[in-house]
C-alpha cells in the first residue's frame, strides 16, 4: 500500500530519510567533483599517498573542463581579487624554479618546485569547482566533509595517546604538524558553529563539539605552548567578524570567565610573579630559543640574497653557520630543518624576491578572503578560510607547519574554493550593483 503525502509528513524522520536516499544519491552523484575535491582536502592528513588517486581524477576533470571551456582560465585569473593572488604566486614559482636550477636544489623537496606546484593545482581546481556548482551546495558539502575529517582525526588522536592504537602516517608522524591540523580543524568548525542558523540546532552542536574536542586535545596532549593561544586568539577574531547577533555575548562570556579563571588559578598567578620583561633569558624562553635559528637565517639571507640556497639545503648551511659562530649557538642543536618562521623561510631558501613574492601571495590571499567577506551573505565559509589563514599568519611567526605537504590541500584548496566564489560574486556584483549578492547563485 502506497503512503499518502500526509503519512509521509507524519512518519518518523528516519523512515523519511530512507525513502529519500535514492534521490539524495542521485543529486550527490551529479556533484561528484565537489565530493572528490573535499575528499582530497582531508584525506592527505592521514597520508599524502591516499590523495594520489583523487588528485589524478581531479586533474583529468580539470583538463576536460578547460578543453570544453577554454575561456574559463583567463576569467578565473582576472576575476574578483584573484589577479593579485595569481600574480604573486607566478613570480614566486618563477624564482623557485630559477633558484633550484642554479643552486642544484631538490625539486621534490617540501620547499621545492613540485610541492609548490601542488599549491597552484589546488587553487585552480578549487576555483573551477566553486564556479561550477551553487555556493550553498559547495559550502554545505565542504562543512560536512570537514566535520567528518575532524571527528576521524580526533578519534585517532585519542586512540594514539590512550595507547590503544598508533597511526603511523600523515600528520601523526610529527606532533607539531598533527596539532597544527587539529587547530585548523578547530577554527573551521568554530566558524561554522557561529554562522549556522539557530534552527539547525543539531548541526551547530556537532560543530561546537568538534571545537571543544579539538581545544581539549591541544590542552591535554600538545607539547607546543603556542597552539592553544593561537586557537583562542583566532576564535576571538572570528567572533568579532561574525554576523551572528549573539557573537558578542559569546565574546563577553569568554572574557569574563577567563578573567575569573586567571584570578583564582594559583599556578598562573605564581607564574606571573616570575615574569621579568627586562631579562633576556625570559624572551629566549618565551621564543623557545628560536633566536638562534633566526640569526642563522638572517646570515643566510645576507650571504645569498638573490636566489637563496635552494631547496633542501637549509640544514646543511645553517649547521655550517652555527659551527662557525659559537656565539649564536647558545648550546643548542647544531642544525635546524627549517627557519621556524613562515615569513622568513622562502627568503632564505629561494632569495629575497621569492620571499617577498610569497609574502605578497599570503597577503593577497587575505585580501581575497576579506573581499569575499564583504560580498557574501552567508559568512560561514569566508570566516572559516579567514580562520585558516589567521592560524597560518599567527603560528607562522614561529613555525613553518602550514607549508607541510599534509596541510597543503586543506589550506590552499579552501582558498581556491573561495577564489571561485569571489569570481562569480564579482560577475553578479557588476550586474546587480552594490547590493550584496546571494550566495546560492
Amino acid at each position: 500500500m502506497e503512503m499518502t503525502n500526509h503519512d509521509k509528513r507524519n512518519s518518523p524522520l528516519v523512515f523519511r530519510f530512507i525513502e529519500n536516499v535514492p534521490e539524495i544519491l542521485k543529486k550527490e552523484v551529479g556533484v561528484w567533483p565537489l565530493h572528490v575535491f573535499c575528499l582530497c582536502l582531508g584525506v592527505s592528513l592521514f597520508g599524502v599517498g591516499y590523495a594520489a588517486l583523487p588528485v589524478l581524477v581531479l586533474f583529468g576533470w580539470v583538463l576536460v573542463n578547460i578543453r570544453k571551456k577554454p575561456g574559463v582560465l583567463p576569467r578565473i585569473f582576472r576575476g574578483g581579487q584573484n589577479l593579485y593572488v595569481w600574480f604573486y604566486y607566478t613570480v614566486f614559482m618563477l624564482f623557485v624554479i630559477v633558484s633550484d636550477a642554479v643552486n642544484g636544489g631538490k625539486w621534490t623537496h617540501l620547499e621545492g618546485v613540485s610541492y609548490n606546484l601542488v599549491i597552484g593545482f589546488f587553487l585552480l581546481t578549487g576555483a573551477l569547482v566553486a564556479i561550477k556548482y551553487p555556493h550553498k551546495k559547495v559550502i554545505a558539502t565542504y562543512a560536512g566533509w570537514i566535520a567528518c575529517w575532524t571527528v576521524l582525526l580526533l578519534l585517532l588522536l585519542e586512540m594514539q595517546y590512550a595507547g590503544m592504537y598508533r597511526y603511523r602516517s600523515g600528520v601523526f608522524v610529527n606532533s607539531n604538524i598533527l596539532f597544527s591540523a587539529v587547530t585548523l580543524a578547530g577554527v573551521v568548525n568554530f566558524a561554522f558553529f557561529m554562522e549556522t542558523p539557530l534552527r539547525m540546532t543539531g548541526v551547530r552542536w556537532v560543530f561546537l563539539a568538534c571545537v571543544v574536542w579539538a581545544g581539549s586535545g591541544i590542552i591535554r596532549y600538545s607539547t607546543s605552548e603556542a597552539l592553544l593561544p593561537v586557537l583562542i586568539v583566532v576564535c576571538l577574531i572570528l567572533t568579532i567578524f561574525s554576523d551572528n547577533s549573539k557573537s558578542m555575548v559569546v565574546l563577553a562570556v569568554i572574557f569574563f570567565c577567563g578573567a575569573l579563571y586567571f584570578s583564582f588559578n594559583e599556578e598562573i598567578l605564581k607564574s606571573l610573579e616570575s615574569v621579568d620583561f627586562v631579562s633576556i633569558d625570559f624572551w629566549r624562553q618565551l621564543l623557545n630559543r628560536r633566536e638562534t635559528v633566526w640569526t642563522a637565517t638572517a646570515r643566510i639571507i645576507s650571504r645569498y640574497p638573490l636566489l637563496g640556497i635552494g631547496s633542501g639545503k637549509f640544514p646543511e648551511i645553517s649547521s655550517e653557520i652555527l659551527k662557525a659562530s659559537p656565539d649564536i649557538k647558545l648550546g643548542l642543536q647544531s642544525s635546524y630543518a627549517h627557519t621556524h618562521s613562515l615569513w622568513m623561510h622562502q627568503m632564505a631558501v629561494h632569495g629575497l624576491i621569492a620571499g617577498v613574492a610569497f609574502i605578497g601571495f599570503l597577503l593577497s590571499a587575505l585580501r581575497c578572503v576579506l573581499y569575499s567577506y564583504r560580498r557574501e551573505k552567508a559568512l560561514a565559509f569566508p570566516l572559516s578560510v579567514l580562520g585558516i589563514f589567521s592560524v597560518c599568519y599567527v603560528y607562522g611567526l614561529v613555525e613553518v607547519a602550514p607549508l607541510f605537504e599534509e596541510l597543503i590541500p586543506l589550506i590552499w584548496g579552501s582558498l581556491g574554493l573561495l577564489m571561485g566564489m569571489g569570481y562569480t560574486n564579482a560577475l553578479l556584483y557588476e550586474r546587480k550593483g552594490p547590493n550584496l549578492v546571494d550566495s546560492d547563485e
